[in-house]
């Protein structure tokens, strides 16, 4: 296939504020989180030719969705009135010299509001771009020549990583049997853990039934949170290992709580519940301290995972480079969408360190499983299979929603990015700053 040729015009682009209350029952609480509002700003990039409506969206936790908004309102000015190949034919120069507006840019550069912002916009596209196309995400982005790939990339600032060569041969994969792949890929889904039962919020209780049911429906991978009390992490820890056996995947979330050295201390005495990984177990910034966090578990089978906060690809050039990290987690509403992931992905594959997605929030769960189909089927980062996370509380308000069984994706075969909202969702949690 060969990039979109048609002529069609992005005519408007309409920024929604969109919260879900899920403070209220503890669903997405972790050690930092402790009462999220799972948000999302909604994007709905209309054509002049009226259909396909693009839907995009980046992740928030609540109160400042509103900032994200009004950043999305003052990119999508840029972005009106430009025809979609033009955009598609250097899409990765494209999508850097949005993120990098001369005057945008001062908000970032290539960081927090601004970059999820882009993302949002980027994510609307790669959406409508699919539709027209007549095909999800994860099928253009696996049958997209090698070439192509490369164009729609941002590869700035990290040739001293990888090198265009290096991402070619990377990217080139399993091209030349990919229908074979694909066919192979949606026979059998993606592996994938559940957190569904193991937010900070809930009682012992909760965390007993929630996990027998998924055992019992055929799981086998877990995650819980951690960091608050280590009294209380050890009992949960020990809790888990006890549902599952010896035989489950258990994996812990510290959510950046800790020092470095107290993240050593604390993991030093959740060791012996034969934990797969523990995820953020610092700040997201601090290389150095990951390194030396995973160097104290090094003989333990304990790795270290992080990437859902992580700011660029800069930041995830340095945790590759430097050995820091044993599992990237990338997150789809974060950077710069796709274009800004593919570099990741590729890097993480030259430096074999295993990709997985991270879920959860808004909309994520929907867009990590097309990412996670084209690394299985074009790229396979790592030693390890690429798993993706389940946190399924907020998923039925999508008009294609994930499905998931027995530990596993079912891959989606609709057109578009899966972040289509159901008009309900819309109706019933926009949410208004009117104070009068």
């Amino acid at each position: 296939m060969s990039i979109y040729e048609g002529r069609a015009v992005i005519e408007r682009v309409v920024a929604h504020d969109i919260r879900f209350p899920t403070s209220l029952e503890g669903h997405g609480s972790d050690a930092i989180h402790v009462d999220p509002d799972y948000s999302c700003v909604y994007v709905q990039m209309y054509l002049d030719c009226e259909e396909p409506v693009g839907c995009g969206l980046t992740f928030t936790t609540g109160r400042g969705n509103e900032v994200v908004k009004t950043c999305v309102e003052s990119l999508g000015e840029i972005v009106v009135g430009t025809r979609l190949r033009d955009i598609l034919q250097h899409f990765g120069q494209w999508s850097y010299k949005l993120l990098n507006d001369s005057q945008m840019r001062w908000l970032g550069p290539e960081k927090g509001v601004l970059s999820l912002a882009t993302c949002a916009i980027l994510n609307a596209i790669w959406d409508v771009w699919a539709k027209l196309e007549k095909m999800p995400v994860w099928k253009l982005l696996c049958l997209l020549p090698t070439e192509d790939l490369i164009n729609c990339g941002i590869w700035k600032y990290t040739s001293d990583a990888i090198t265009l060569d290096e991402a070619r041969n990377i990217l080139d994969g399993n091209s030349g049997n990919m229908p074979e792949v694909i066919d192979r890929l949606l026979k059998r889904g993606i592996p994938a853990y559940t957190t569904a039962c193991g937010w900070l919020g809930y009682s012992d209780e909760q965390i007993k039934e929630k996990t027998r049911w998924y055992i019992a429906d055929g799981w086998s991978r877990f995650k819980i949170k951690v960091g608050q009390d280590v009294e209380r992490d050890i009992a949960r820890c020990n809790l888990m290992r006890q549902l599952l056996g010896s035989e489950g995947l258990l994996m812990v979330d510290a959510n950046q709580i800790w020092d470095v050295d107290e993240a050593i201390e604390w993991m030093a005495r959740l060791v012996p519940y034969d934990l797969y990984w523990i995820e953020e177990p610092t700040s997201p910034d601090d290389i150095l301290g990951h390194k030396k966090i995973k160097e104290s578990l090094a003989g333990c089978g304990v790795r270290v995972a992080t990437g859902e906060v992580c700011s660029n690809r800069v930041m995830f050039k340095q945790l590759l480079t430097s050995a820091a990290i044993d599992v990237c987690q990338i997150d789809c509403a974060r950077v710069a969408s796709i274009n800004e992931l593919i570099p990741v992905i590729a890097m993480a594959a030259k430096y074999r360190v295993t990709v997985c997605p991270h879920g959860g929030g808004v909309g994520l769960c929907e867009m990590i499983q097309h990412m996670a189909a084209f690394i299985t089927c074009r790229v396979q980062t790592g030693d390890q299979q690429t798993m993706i996370e389940h946190a399924p509380h907020l998923t039925h308000w999508f008009e294609d929603p994930i499905v998931a069984r027995r530990g596993r994706y079912e891959l989606p075969t609709l057109p578009g990015y899966s972040t289509t909202l159901r008009k309900e969702a819309l109706e019933t949690h926009t949410f208004s700053t009117d104070r009068s």
